[in-house]
C-alpha cells in the first residue's frame, strides 16, 4: 500500500502574470549526428536561491533521445558538473516522454526537440557562477549513439539580455501530481509492483513511467484493467536489492488531460 505521496513541487515563476523574462547565459549550439545541444543558465537565482537553466536538444527528424529512466537498453541523460565554480549540484527535471519499440526493446524517451529543465544551487548566490558542465546522453536512430559534449558559461547578473529558454524549459514540465490525477495505491504483489491511478479522462491512453530507487529495476508497466478513470498498472520486478523492504519510486503519470508528476512508496 501507500505509505506516503509526495507531489514535485516545482516553482514556475515565469509562467505567472506579470513576471517577466529573466536574464540568462547561453553556449553556443553544438552539433553531432542527429542533434544539436546547448546550454542556458539565468543570470541570478530565483526566491528559493536554486539557479535555473535548461539543456536544449535539438532533434533532427527520426532521430530520437531518452528520458531519466529509458529502460534496461537505454542511455539515460546525465550532467556533471566538475570543475565548476560556485555551483554544487545540479538537478534535471524531464518533461513527460513517450514510449518507443524496436526490435530490441521498450523504451521511454522523445522523439523530437525538448529540453531539460535544470536546477543548480549556488554557494554563494550573491557571486556569479562558472559552470564547466559535461552532458551525457544517448541520440538514436536506427542504432544509438553515446554523446558527450562540454559545456562552459559565466552567469552575469547585470547582463540586459533575456533568453526564454529556462522558463519554456520549465513550463513543459508535468504538473504536479493531485487529486483525481494520480497514483492512488502502489503494493509489491508476487513478483511485480502492482498501481493504482485515477485520471481525469477515461484512461483508455493511460500511461505510466517509473523511476525506482537506486537498485530496483522495474519492466514496463502495463495497462491491466481500466473503468471509468480509474486504471490499474502491473510492472514486474526485474531485480531489487536483498535489503528492500520499501520501494521509493519517482513516477509521470500520461493521458489525454496532461501529465502529472509525483512519487509513492510501496512494500
Amino acid at each position: 500500500m501507500i505509505r506516503s505521496t509526495l507531489a514535485m513541487a516545482i516553482l514556475l515563476c515565469a509562467t505567472m502574470p506579470g513576471a517577466g523574462p529573466a536574464q540568462a547565459a547561453s553556449t553556443g549550439w553544438q552539433e553531432t549526428e542527429g542533434a544539436q545541444l546547448r546550454l542556458v543558465v539565468e543570470d541570478r537565482p530565483d526566491a528559493g536561491g536554486m539557479l535555473r537553466g535548461a539543456l536544449e536538444i535539438m532533434l533532427e527528424p527520426g532521430w530520437k533521445t531518452y528520458w531519466r529512466e529509458p529502460g534496461d537498453a537505454g542511455v539515460p541523460p546525465r550532467l556533471s558538473l566538475d570543475g565548476s565554480a560556485n555551483a554544487a549540484d545540479v538537478t534535471l527535471h524531464f518533461p513527460a516522454p513517450r514510449r518507443f519499440s524496436d526490435e530490441w526493446s521498450t523504451w521511454a524517451g522523445y522523439g523530437s526537440s525538448m529540453a531539460i529543465a535544470l536546477e543548480f544551487r549556488p554557494l554563494d548566490p550573491g557571486v556569479p557562477v562558472t559552470l564547466k558542465s559535461t552532458a551525457f546522453l544517448g541520440i538514436c536512430e536506427d542504432i544509438c549513439i553515446p554523446v558527450e559534449m562540454s559545456f562552459m558559461l559565466e552567469t552575469n547578473p547585470s547582463r540586459p539580455v533575456s533568453e526564454p529558454a529556462v522558463a519554456e524549459a520549465f513550463a513543459a514540465l508535468p504538473r504536479p501530481a493531485r487529486d483525481g490525477f494520480s497514483v492512488t495505491d502502489a503494493r509489491l504483489d508476487d513478483g511485480a509492483l502492482v498501481i493504482d491511478a485515477s485520471v481525469e479522462g477515461d484512461g483508455g491512453e493511460a500511461d505510466l513511467f517509473l523511476a525506482p530507487s537506486k537498485g530496483l529495476m522495474l519492466d514496463v508497466p502495463e495497462r491491466i484493467t481500466t473503468s471509468d478513470g480509474n486504471v490499474v498498472f502491473r510492472a514486474g520486478v526485474l531485480s531489487a536489492p536483498k535489503d528492500a523492504g520499501t520501494a521509493v519510486v519517482d513516477y509521470t503519470l500520461v493521458d489525454t488531460a496532461g501529465a502529472v508528476s509525483g512519487r509513492f512508496e510501496a512494500q
